[in-house]
């Protein structure tokens, strides 16, 4: 390539003795051209004479020179031209961007996985290592109370949430207790809260549905993991059922029939008012009597007068240091208030039996903040025949009397259940039945045993119980009923007498 400046002439060979530049033949001289590589090409100006013409692709791409000839022909300017460095902060930015983009994704597959794995329900496993009861402060022969009508219940202790509803079957932390069906040693009339919030009925045999679909006695309005507490008795001919409940604004309700109807009626016992316990767990017993429990019509209250006839005994937790006792008796359309009793967990479980004789006994726990549990089992009882010979200073009637106190670590608010023997969860999850030798001012508590074989219960679950007696006076298998995982009802059974525990899920529920 040549460049000739505009209106430039050649030049004769220089007179100088440096001798002519040797590029080749071609090359020529001309006067008035400097010349400047600009980028990729050449870029001539006028300046002074002697500058030779070089094609640009004879030019080194890096670095980049400006070549200056002076005034004599000789001099050469070198200035170097290096090409702009990358820019790292760009290339920093990228990666902070990618980095945070993969940070977010991470976050956004855990929280998934956090909703996924959290609508699973708890499990309770049975655990390796065999028990070891605790001892009790007086132990004696163990002898028969011989009530077998009285239905079993307490409360459970903790908080429904969100992450912790059932999907299925019962509710987690349900209330539930049982009657057995006269004197049969496979029928069970279970009462239980569903997962979507219902009081239910199923009369089970063999542990399964009798081929019937579960009825509802409570369609709402009771509280998330309610107590539950139910009777029955047979009077003039006529089967009644009674079924108590908390609802959601912590008053003692009641839902009652008989076998003239399958319909649940709203019971009298709410128009008393009667406020539980706040909190994740109340208790909650009933009691029946035949003889004992009625009260006479000259009398606003049967504690201190005198009592006949048939009627109901309900308890319930009215503060988390006191148990109420509300009366009922049969004919009448009104509840009363009864005894209050003192320094009683009214957050924990309540259990009540009562015999032919007229004595009615009450267990719950002593008030505790040991979280570990340590508190103990307070028997109370109450000779409601108040003309019976026994009258004396040791054996006084018409009142209740403080009876003795187990000393058992138990869970804090445990659930109790009364069917001949005490059941409870100890402070480690256990499942503990205690015999109570029940003899009014005599009375005693005697052995203890674990239902199951090393089998830990859901923590806090309600306890029930009941004792078949097919053959009359006689007792014949423990029932003992529990949740293990939150929406099952195991039941656990053995013979009265001792031996191997056997289980099984009930079914239908």
């Amino acid at each position: 390539m040549r460049i000739f400046g505009k209106d430039s002439k050649p030049l004769p060979p220089s007179s100088e003795s440096t001798p002519a530049p040797s590029r080749d033949s071609t090359t020529n001289w001309f006067e008035g051209l400097e010349v400047v590589p600009v980028g990729h090409g050449i870029e001539a100006v006028p300046v002074h004479p002697g500058v030779e013409v070089v094609p640009s692709e004879h030019l080194p791409s890096t670095p980049l020179l400006q070549l200056r000839l002076g005034e004599a022909g000789k001099e050469v300017i070198h200035q170097e031209v290096l090409e702009p460095e990358p820019d790292t902060r760009r290339r920093r930015l990228k990666w902070w961007i990618l980095a945070v983009t993969v940070l977010i994704v991470l976050i956004a597959v855990g929280v998934v996985l956090g909703i996924v794995l959290s609508r699973k329900h708890p499990s309770s496993k049975a655990n390796s290592q065999s028990p070891t009861a605790s001892t009790v402060t007086q132990a004696a022969t163990p002898t028969h109370s011989s009530n077998k009508s009285a239905s079993a219940s307490s409360t459970a202790t903790i908080t429904p949430t969100p992450t912790i509803f059932s999907h299925d079957g019962a509710f987690n932390g349900s209330g539930f207790t049982v009657l057995d069906l006269g004197d049969s040693d496979v029928g069970i009339d279970l009462f239980y809260q569903h997962y979507t919030g219902e009081i239910r009925n199923l009369i089970l045999q063999n542990n399964a549905s009798a081929g019937q679909d579960a009825e509802i006695v409570v369609p709402s309005n009771a509280r998330n993991g309610t107590s539950l507490t139910a009777i029955s008795y047979n009077k003039n001919n006529t089967l009644t059922w009674h079924v108590f409940y908390i609802d959601t604004n912590n008053i003692v309700q009641e839902a009652t029939r008989n076998s003239s109807s399958k319909i649940y009626i709203t019971g009298p016992v709410g128009k008393l008012k009667a406020v539980a316990a706040e909190g994740p767990s109340v208790g909650l017993m009933v009691c029946y009597n035949d003889d004992y429990y009625g009260t006479s019509p000259s009398s606003s209250s049967s504690s201190s007068s005198s009592i006949s006839g048939a009627g109901l005994r309900l308890f319930y937790g009215s503060s988390a240091t006191t148990i109420q006792e509300l009366e009922w008796g049969y004919g009448t359309t009104d509840w009363k208030e009864g005894n209050t009793f003192h320094n009683a967990n009214g957050q924990g479980g309540v259990a009540c039996a009562g015999v032919g004789s007229g004595i009615t006994y009450l267990y719950a726990a002593t008030p505790t903040t040991d979280i570990d549990g340590g508190n103990q089992i307070q028997m109370w009882w109450k000779d409601f025949n108040v003309n019976a010979t026994a009258n004396t200073t040791s054996h006084p009637t018409g009142i209740w009397n403080a009876g003795p106190a187990t000393s058992y670590a138990l869970r804090p608010n445990t659930s109790l259940s009364n069917s001949n023997f005490v059941y409870f969860q100890d402070a480690s999850g256990y499942i503990v039945g205690l015999k109570s030798n029940a003899q009014a001012e005599s009375s005693s508590w005697g052995d203890n045993f674990f239902v199951g074989d090393n089998l830990k219960a859901l923590p806090g679950t309600q306890i029930t119980s009941t004792t078949s007696y097919p053959s009359g006076d006689t007792p014949s298998t423990l029932h003992v009923f529990f949740q293990l995982n939150g929406d099952d009802v195991h039941e656990y059974n053995r013979p009265t007498a001792g031996g191997s525990w056997s289980w099984s899920v009930l079914q239908g529920v």
